[in-house]
């Protein structure tokens, strides 16, 4: 099959590169990823010899563990090169094959061409690489079969490489479990890691929600519809049997033995994992069932027959993994079967949550409750803090009030103002802008809610954790922050307090308006100005409350100069008369 190759190889290759890039191995290893069963092509050709394939003609099987390439004899896991050495680098390329497994024996494999037409594969068990090593072609002396170190089969190899490739072989009827391979520096991981999201994203499903028949089969379904009942409870899902709860996907993995590593139950009674599984060519059926302490041992149940294994057979996931070959898990859930009862509370697969337990909200906190919160009068503040219009404002939920997922619009509530009815005398603290304020009621809503947005609660605890923009025209007064759910909401401990001096409307930032109003201290009369009960606005107030200069101010000194000096005319005509 490789002499066949070698032209069509040959094509393949990008680049012919010098010693210093095949000549050792190098001294720390780059991880290329871990390479699953689904990533190795099962028949060798000349456009995949440059990635992993299976390159025996009467192949074994291989499966993704999460233990490794579970392998049976006889295959030949290799990867092609498409950057070539020098021929006299092939021996330092081999020199650097390792390999990490356990179960029966591996052997490297090494496997190159040259433009002469000369062409083999050297194979040495893993472990005696430093002993002789196999060819399978005659070469450099040595017949078909022939045995020495790899410096006697390489020496003095003449041409151009017109392929070269790495890996191992399992030899017929032997079985093995490949961690890693190696070569060149380069380090391939087989071994599936398990699934052991700590905080999978969270949904919730209701009784309601679950179709009573497989006629769809994407989305939650009774695949059984074999006459049992579900109901959604306070303690979840209470299952009589015969059902079979499953969520249908079009592809939940392509490796049954990873994906079952991530598999949990939160339940009381009878009931069983149940995994459906694609497989072969045409699609073939059958789902993997397991209760949750056999599955904890990794032992499972076929639904039917597949190759090796009569219907109802059990065994180990890995075993199943190898006997199903190419596959694709489409879905999963739980069985409750015949004259069986089981309440499940919650289901987790493929990085999913899902509860069957009705949501309720934490009413415990305060400012939380169900219903609408705009109904409802915020609690007394905890404290006060001071806003900025057009700044940002952190935004905190606690976990518990709002359901996981849950879009929650916060809003700004006015719960008071810093301008005073008309009707009443202000005082002089007031009328001097200190920011003094009328309450606007009890329930605090006087005025239309200010949103500041729809937020996202956590996937897992249902927390609010964001910012908000504040407006910019926000008008000076005291605020409350009321998130709002659904069916629960919560007002924040802290009143938010907007002053004069930040409000864009009143001009220039530490002063007052100057046709503000301030206290009555008497003197000359300011024209067109009127205190709040209509009398007439002393000027001295105007001055004090602009801190600027009042235009009558001069000319009051310059009337009160000239009757002085008039005075004093008259003082001395009157004694210089005398």
């Amino acid at each position: 099959m490789l002499k066949q190759l070698t032209s069509a190889v040959t094509a393949l290759a990008l680049v012919t590169l010098g010693v210093g890039a095949f000549g050792g191995v190098a001294a720390a290893q780059t991880p290329a990823g871990v390479v699953t069963s689904a990533d190795i092509a099962p028949t060798e050709t000349p456009e995949n010899y440059t990635s992993w394939h299976q390159g025996a003609s009467a192949a074994g099987s291989y499966a993704s563990t999460t233990s490794g390439l579970l392998v049976t004899g006889k295959s030949q896991i290799i990867k092609g090169e498409t950057a070539l050495p020098a021929v006299a680098d092939v021996l330092s390329y081999a020199q650097s094959s390792t390999i990490v497994s356990t179960g029966d024996p591996v052997w490297h494999q090494i496997g190159f061409g040259l433009s002469n037409g000369t062409w083999t594969t050297l194979r040495a068990l893993s472990g005696q690489e430093a002993g002789n090593w196999i060819t399978s072609q005659p070469l450099n002396g040595l017949p078909k079969g022939g045995a020495a170190p790899l410096e006697t089969l390489l020496n003095g190899l003449h041409g151009d490489l017109s392929y070269l490739s790495g890996g191992f072989y399992v030899d017929t009827d032997k079985r093995a479990t490949v961690q890693s391979y190696s070569v060149n520096g380069v380090t391939t991981s087989f071994a599936l890691p398990s699934i052991a999201d700590p905080a999978p994203a969270t949904v919730r499903v209701g009784a309601d929600q679950i179709r009573p028949d497989e006629t769809e089969y994407l989305g939650w379904h009774d695949g059984a519809a074999a006459g049992g009942s579900y109901v959604t409870t306070e303690a979840g899902l209470t299952v009589t049997g015969k059902v079979q709860v499953l969520n249908g996907e079009e592809n939940s993995s392509t490796q049954v033995a990873q994906f079952v590593t991530g598999l949990g139950i939160e339940a009381t009674g009878d009931v069983w994992f149940q995994v459906p599984v694609f497989y072969g060519a045409a699609s073939e059926f059958t789902t993997l069932r397991a209760t949750p302490e056999m599955a904890a041992a990794g032992t499972w149940v076929t639904s039917r027959a597949v190759p090796g294994f009569a219907a109802g057979s059990q065994a180990q996931i890995d075993d199943f993994a190898l006997a199903l070959g190419q596959h694709r898990v489409i879905g999963y859930g739980f069985l409750v079967d015949s004259g069986k009862t089981a309440t499940v509370a919650s289901f987790t697969a493929n990085g999913t949550r899902t509860l069957f337990t009705p949501f309720v909200p934490r009413t415990d906190l305060p400012g939380a409750g169900v219903g609408q919160g705009s109904e409802v009068p915020p609690p007394a503040p905890e404290s006060t803090e001071e806003i900025t219009p057009g700044g940002t404002l952190p935004l905190s939920a606690p976990a518990g009030i709002f359901e996981p997922g849950e879009l929650v619009a916060v809003s700004l509530q006015l719960t008071a103002t810093s301008e005073a009815p008309a009707t009443e005398d202000v005082s002089a603290s007031d009328a001097a802008g200190t920011g003094a304020t009328q309450a606007l009621g009890a329930a605090g809503a006087a005025s239309d809610p200010i949103p500041l947005g729809e937020f996202t609660a956590d996937a897992v605890t249902g927390a609010v954790a964001a910012e908000a923009a504040l407006p910019a025209d926000l008008a000076a007064g005291a605020y409350r922050v009321l998130y709002q759910g659904a069916n629960s909401y919560y007002w924040a401990p802290a009143a938010l307090s907007v002053s004069d001096d930040s409000d864009p409307g009143t001009g220039e930032p530490g002063t007052e308006n100057p046709e503000a109003e301030g206290p009555e201290t008497g003197g000359p009369e300011t024209p067109g100005t009127q205190t709040p009960s209509g009398q007439a606005k002393p000027a001295v107030q105007v001055l004090a409350q602009t801190g600027g200069e009042s235009p009558l101010l001069p000319a009051a000194l310059a009337a009160g100069a000239l009757l002085l000096g008039a005075a004093l005319v008259l003082r001395r005509r009157g004694v210089s008369g005398a």
